[in-house]
């Protein structure tokens, strides 16, 4: 099992991407993209929903630069939320919403969450 990290440290890696793929000034070369983002859920703000569900406005800048004609090439975008929320089917109907430029490009965005099983396996949702 991947080790679970404060929400605060993963909105800022998040911050970093958008930063380094905005700054990107011509096209490049990149086809997928895979983001796990793993959380200790049971630091605040945990209490009610998720935290990702709060960074609408993250979300929406990360499509906005992967959306980009420099990002021309891009087919497939993942992100993976570990461990899986108990409102997972909510949420992962609230973030779909937040990437309107990669649907209209027909770019393919995969939202997962995984659980582990009592041996240690993963289960994907």
């Amino acid at each position: 099992m991947t080790p679970t990290v404060h929400w605060h440290l993963v909105f800022q890696v998040f911050e970093w991407w958008i930063s380094n793929f905005s700054a990107v000034n011509k096209d490049c070369a990149i086809r997928c993209i895979t983001f796990k983002v793993t959380l200790d859920l049971s630091q605040p703000p945990s209490q009610g929903e998720h935290p990702a569900l709060k960074w609408e406005d993250l979300w929406k800048r990360l499509d906005d630069c992967l959306a980009s004609y420099k990002m021309a090439l891009l087919k497939r975008v993942s992100i993976t939320f570990e461990p899986r929320p108990p409102e997972w089917d909510l949420m992962k109907a609230r973030m779909e919403s937040n990437f309107p430029g990669l649907k209209r490009l027909g770019r393919e965005l995969v939202l997962e969450a995984q659980v582990y099983n009592e041996m240690g396996r993963a289960n994907r949702y």
